[in-house]
């Protein structure tokens, strides 16, 4: 398949994702996107989004222990593909207590 469009730089993908609403520091995004890609970045953020809309419509859901078990219970699921980073239960979106 051929592309029309250019590829972004990693510094114009973390633009892009900032102008987009994401909040994050632009330097430390570069090298997010830098070690995973956006499109794998993107993919986890997804559950990131997921977990916070549910925090919304119904703040006692147990959406984020399921999933945790999930990645449990399928230990050979590749989360970086996924777009996670290997810390990801040390997140304080996961991880709220901390």
């Amino acid at each position: 398949m051929k592309y029309e469009k250019a590829a972004l730089t990693f510094e114009e993908q973390a633009t892009q994702l900032i102008n987009r609403g994401l909040i994050a520091d632009h330097r430390q995004l570069i090298e997010r996107l830098q070690a995973t890609n956006y499109y794998r970045f993107t993919r986890g953020i997804m559950l990131l989004i997921i977990r916070q809309w549910l925090e919304r419509v119904n703040s006692s859901h147990s959406w984020h222990t399921r999933v945790e078990s999930l990645f449990d219970d399928f230990p050979e699921t590749d989360l970086v593909a996924l777009g996670l980073d290997p810390a990801w239960r040390e997140h304080p979106i996961w991880n709220p207590a901390s």
